[in-house]
């Protein structure tokens, strides 16, 4: 172009007032994923030209879109779209003097993502950056496209597991063996898997009993994109966990659909029991029989270029071979989905439903179980929502909507009982019969609606205002039965207790959430950035008593339980950038959260509950068999019907303080290195006030140590609190904050992510290093060494022992590193290597001669020991190719490639075996999955 033409060069009037502009917004961007939706925004800056804004013209197009977006830019050369929908678009630039450039755009989940187009003249190609601030140390995303590179078991679960940069799993599951049932997780250990949170299309639908886990199964192949929040929560947040975003696919402007056939069988399979693992006892490991799956999927417009839809259908058939089982546990699994979004000229306008039901056999099987102990259970899942999303202008959004998930559980007895059901005390070893079986409905109704304003003041001053109302109900009822009301309970495989439980009755538990927050992000001065914000929850929850007074074990009652909370949670923190906010900044975080409530707390001080009387067992006879004149004295009183809830019981609060310094190495590599620091308090748990410590004389019990030998440094010695006969069948337990002054827990870590960006290749590394302390109950597993589950912790003095330690998520050090490959003949490949070191735990000592009953001791604090690390290498080859229109793709997915067979579960037992620390339970062994995939 030629000086002095109608189309002049741009030029910056003002740079210092659009450099200041320009690292406003950067940080913005860190602010405007506050809204509670997957809503992303786009920043556009165009250097070099001063046209007049009317002769530039900017279209955003998308295959999801009914008709492009049009704008554009200022007289200072800046556009910005606020409230869009994460996925690829297609962005065109064009000129007055004709001239037409694109350039490609995908917006991640709550991202604003600043796009520059930098001319030397306006006829050549602009040169294009992007970049944005988000904080890549405190989330994770994983879009569609990583989810077709990397191998990722077809299932969220895998990818939590192995693709999340900071997760840790209760499991390490290769392949998706146990794709059916949630995984639980912990962001870095750092708090209880039950204060997850799941958000579909930015509703919560996570499970209200115990929480952590969704109340339906993600199909991934409707799936835009992950977002794992993992720590320094916007105000819009509640909870201190792990907040998964998910954002489903919208229908596209032309047909496009497609169908896929995945499978693994026996052949597929490779065996990783050694002869080492053979001596140990360990002879068998879970595996498959087979899983088959079969998917289809259509999208396009409905009658009109304005609708669009979105299809999904896939079954899975799916046999697992339990170790040391001898039945066949099998599960099969049916989805479906869709999605129609109406656009308006106010608005679009979205109907969403999805619902899976899973049929198992011999469900509930495990190691050394029999198949009479196990159920026949029907799952059913279904989430429907109902959304609006309204552009008032580009710098003004709003969603709102309404949600409902629900999950209704059936399960019966595999065999129809015949005998009363055995269980083994400590262990999870049952017999005869399943414990109990019945109806389970969970449910969860969300209402919300919140936006973003970016706001001009006259003083040059810009702001971005995140703002909401969300108001949840959750309600859970179950009517469960335990054959003949009897549990006979053994120890070591000998005859020890029998107990008694109180006649069913229906338990109906509810909860109301109402929220509202507020936050705003502005500018100190050139290089500081101040964001501010505050929720407040109003949180009541109520169990419904039973019809009429229930009498048991000597207690009569009718009433139910009832929490009030109100809480108020600021957050603050301060941003510096540095290189014109494209090098990088450095991040001060301060919030607080607080728990959620699990309505499972509310069965205590429910009449309705569920109790047991646990007496003396003295098998005569000697034929482990409970009969008459058999029955000892009254030992203990236990479950939530002989209890109280405390009317003070206080919400559990979290207070964080984090450090996060990103840094941009070139033009797509960022690294990430954060500190954080978080204290919990007010945490929740059961007292025996019924039986005081003065009603328990002590006496001291030596113990020989780890090496089991006497007179070693090793060997320990411990006060053992025995009942006095006096208060046998005297129990009862008040839920509250116990000892809330000295039970806090603790958690501080560090944080190492490089991650590639703006790319089509995939490249992530992470490494964190985690201490996570905490007082909990007994025990090593995440039902046990958590600090939201109600356990035995205070219910017996003895529980006391060496009860704080380092919690189950605390995997110390884990580390991640993932890529993609583009090889010739359009071949692909991904590869995920992924290290946790190994699960904390401590040696249980039984303790048999007390008058109320043998208990579980700890002989350490857990941490002090671990079980082995875990590591595992997954890889994914796929080769496409075109026919007849179609592209067809073949692919391979290969999980625990190495065939590892490190322990997930070591022996806890005190015996003479505990020193040679034999495995009892290892990983998943190698596996192959093999599919083919037809797209048009």
């Amino acid at each position: 172009m030629k000086k002095g033409s109608k189309e002049k060069l741009f030029r910056r009037k003002k740079p210092f007032g659009q450099a200041w502009f320009c690292g406003h917004l950067l940080v913005l961007g860190l602010i405007s994923s506050a809204a509670a939706q997957n809503n992303s925004s786009l920043h556009l800056q165009f250097f070099g030209l001063t046209l007049a804004s009317s002769e530039v013209t900017v279209w955003l197009e998308a295959p999801f879109l009914a008709s492009p977006l049009v704008g554009c830019p200022d007289s200072t050369g800046h556009l910005v779209w606020l409230g869009l929908s994460p996925g690829n678009y297609n962005l065109i630039l064009r000129l007055a003097n004709k001239r037409e450039w694109k350039e490609e755009i995908e917006l991640e989940p709550a991202q604003f993502l600043q796009v520059e187009f930098k001319f030397s003249e306006s006829t050549r190609p602009p040169l294009v950056e992007k970049y944005d601030l988000a904080d890549i140390g405190a989330q994770t995303v994983v879009n569609s496209f990583q989810l077709s590179l990397l191998p990722a078991a077809d299932n969220l679960w895998s990818i939590i597991e192995n693709q999340d940069l900071s997760a840790t799993t209760n499991r390490i599951d290769s392949g998706g063996l146990w794709v059916d049932s949630p995984a639980l997780f912990s962001a870095r250990g750092a708090t209880s898997w039950t204060q997850n949170e799941f958000r579909l299309n930015g509703f919560n639908v996570t499970e209200p009993y115990f929480g952590g886990t969704p109340l339906f199964l993600p199909d991934l192949k409707a799936v835009e994109a992950i977002r794992h929040r993992n720590s320094l929560h916007p105000a819009s947040a509640t909870s201190p966990g792990g907040i998964i975003e998910i954002a489903t696919k919208k229908g596209t402007s032309r047909f496009q659909g497609g169908t896929s056939y995945a499978l693994i069988e026996p052949k597929l399979t490779t065996s990783n029991i050694t002869p080492a693992l053979e001596k140990e006892g360990l002879t068998d490991v879970h595996d498959f029989n087979h899983d088959r799956k079969l998917r289809l999927w259509l999208s396009g417009p409905l009658a009109s270029e304005n609708r669009r839809f979105y299809l999904s259908f896939y079954s899975q058939d799916l046999s697992r071979h339990i170790a040391d089982y001898p039945g066949h546990n099998q599960s099969r699994l049916l989805s479906g989905l869709i999605r129609l979004d109406q656009a308006t000229s106010w608005g679009e306008l979205s109907f969403f439903w999805t619902g899976q039901q899973v049929r198992e056999t011999e469900a509930g099987a495990r190691r050394k179980m029999t198949p009479e102990a196990t159920t026949s259970a029907k799952r059913n899942f279904h989430v429907a929502q109902l959304f609006w999303q309204s552009l008032p202008s580009s710098r003004l959004s709003f969603h709102s909507g309404l949600s409902l998930a629900y999950q209704k559980i059936l399960s019966d007895p595999y065999v129809s009982p015949s005998a009363t059901p055995c269980r083994e005390l400590f262990r999870p070893v049952v017999w005869q019969a399943p414990l109990r079986y019945g109806e389970e409905t969970r449910g969860h109704l969300n209402f919300q609606v919140n936006g973003n304003w970016l706001i001009n003041f006259p003083s040059n001053s810009i702001h971005l205002a995140s703002f909401g109302l969300e108001i949840s109900r959750r309600f859970y009822s179950s009517e469960l039965q335990i054959p003949g009301s009897t549990h006979l309970l053994f120890l070591e495989g000998q005859p020890a207790q029998v107990a008694f439980f109180a006649p069913a009755s229906k338990e109906l538990d509810n909860s109301l959430d109402i929220s509202l927050y507020i936050e705003d992000s502005w500018q100190i001065s050139r290089y500081f950035i101040f964001d501010v914000g505050a929720k407040v929850i109003l949180t009541r929850g109520w169990s419904q008593p039973p019809s009429q007074k229930r009498s048991w074990g000597g207690l009569e009652s009718a009433s139910g339980s009832r929490v009030d909370w109100l809480s108020f949670l600021p957050r603050a923190s301060l941003t510096v950038p540095f290189g014109g906010g494209k090098k990088g900044s450095l991040k001060f975080f301060f919030g607080q959260s607080a728990f959620f409530l699990p309505l499972n707390y509310l069965r205590w001080g429910n009449a309705a509950a569920e109790g047991a009387l646990i007496y003396s067992w003295f098998d005569r006879n000697l034929n482990n068999q409970f009969d008459e004149g058999e029955l000892g004295p009254l030992l203990r009183r236990e479950g939530p019907f002989f209890s109280r809830l405390d009317s003070d019981l206080r919400r559990p609060v979290t207070t964080d303080y984090a450090v996060s310094f990103i840094y941009r190495l070139s033009r797509e590599f960022y690294l990430s290195l954060s500190g954080f620091r978080r204290i919990t308090r007010n945490l929740v748990e059961t007292e025996n006030i019924g039986v005081p410590e003065s009603a328990f004389e002590t006496f001291r019990l030596d113990d020989s140590g780890d090496d089991r030998i006497w007179g070693t440094h090793d060997d320990l010695s411990f006060i053992i609190y025995n009942r006095l006969p006096s208060a046998l069948g005297r129990d009862f337990f008040e839920l509250s904050n116990p000892h809330s002054a000295e039970r806090t827990s603790r958690y501080r870590g560090l944080d190492l992510t490089v991650l590639r960006r703006f790319s089509q290749h995939i490249f992530f590394f992470s490494f964190t290093a985690t201490e996570a302390f905490g007082t909990t109950s007994p025990g090593n597993t995440e039902w046990e060494n958590d600090e939201a589950i109600i356990g035995w912790l205070y219910d017996d003095p003895n529980s006391l022992l060496n009860a704080r330690g380092r919690l189950r998520f605390d995997r110390a050090y884990t580390a991640r590193l993932g890529f993609s490959l583009f090889l010739p003949a359009d071949f692909r490949a991904g590869f995920v290597f992924k290290y946790y070191d190994g699960q904390p735990f401590s040696r249980k000592i039984i303790v048999t001669s007390l008058r109320q009953g043998p208990v579980v001791i700890q002989a350490f604090p857990r941490g002090i020991a671990r079980y082995e690390f875990n590591l595992t290498v997954d890889f994914r080859l796929e080769k496409s190719w075109v026919f007849l229109g179609a592209k067809n793709s073949l692919f391979i997915e290969g999980y625990n490639i190495f065939n590892q067979h490190l322990a997930t579960e070591e022996n806890e037992w005190t015996t003479p075996q505990f020193p040679l620390r034999f495995a009892t339970e290892i990983q998943s062994p190698r596996v192959f999955r093999l599919g083919l995939k037809i797209e048009f």
